[in-house]
C-alpha cells in the first residue's frame, strides 16, 4: 500500500513539474510557431551549436524576422487547408473532386514552406564561415544517421 502512494506521488510530482517543464521554450529559441518546431528541431536547432559571431547572429535574426510573416501565413494556409480536407474526406455525401482539390491545395502550401525553408537555410549558410559550414555538414550527417537507427531500431521491434 505504501509503495503504491509512493508511486501515485512519484507520478504526479513528475507531471506537475515535469509537463510545465517539457512545454517550456527558453527566450533564445527559434520558434516558428509551426508542429514540431522549437529548440534544437532541424537546421535552426543545429545553427545554435555553431557558436555564432554576435554579427553572424545577428544576421540570422534578420534572415528570421525578414521571413517570419511569410512562414506564419503559410503555416495557416497549411492549417486551413488541412481542415478543409479533413472535412472533405470526412463529409457524409463523398466526393472526389473536393477532395483532390483540397489535396492538391494543402500539397501547393507544403511546396511553397519547402521552399522558403529552402531559401532560408540558403541565405544562413551564406552566413557561416568555411569550418562552420563543415561542421554543420557534419551535424547533419550525424543526425540522418541517428534517423536512420531509430528507423531500423522501429523496423526490428515490429518483426
Amino acid at each position: 500500500m505504501k509503495r503504491k502512494r509512493l508511486m501515485c506521488l512519484a507520478v504526479t510530482l513528475l507531471m506537475c513539474i515535469g509537463t510545465p517543464l517539457w512545454a517550456w521554450h527558453g527566450e533564445d529559441d527559434m520558434t516558428m510557431d509551426g508542429p514540431r518546431q522549437g529548440k534544437g528541431y532541424g537546421p535552426l536547432g543545429m545553427i545554435k551549436e555553431l557558436n555564432l559571431t554576435p554579427e553572424q547572429q545577428a544576421k540570422v535574426d534578420a534572415i528570421m524576422d525578414q521571413h517570419r510573416k511569410e512562414i506564419r501565413l503559410i503555416h495557416e494556409k497549411i492549417d486551413a487547408d488541412r481542415n478543409a480536407l479533413h472535412e472533405s474526406i470526412h463529409n457524409e455525401v463523398f466526393d472526389e473532386q473536393t477532395i483532390r482539390k483540397t489535396s492538391r491545395a494543402l500539397a501547393a502550401d507544403k511546396e511553397e514552406m519547402d521552399v522558403l525553408r529552402g531559401r532560408m537555410s540558403s541565405e544562413i549558410r551564406m552566413t557561416l564561415s568555411p569550418e562552420q559550414t563543415a561542421k554543420l555538414k557534419e551535424m547533419k550527417k550525424m543526425r540522418q544517421e541517428q534517423r536512420e537507427c531509430r528507423e531500423k531500431c522501429r523496423n526490428t521491434a515490429e518483426e
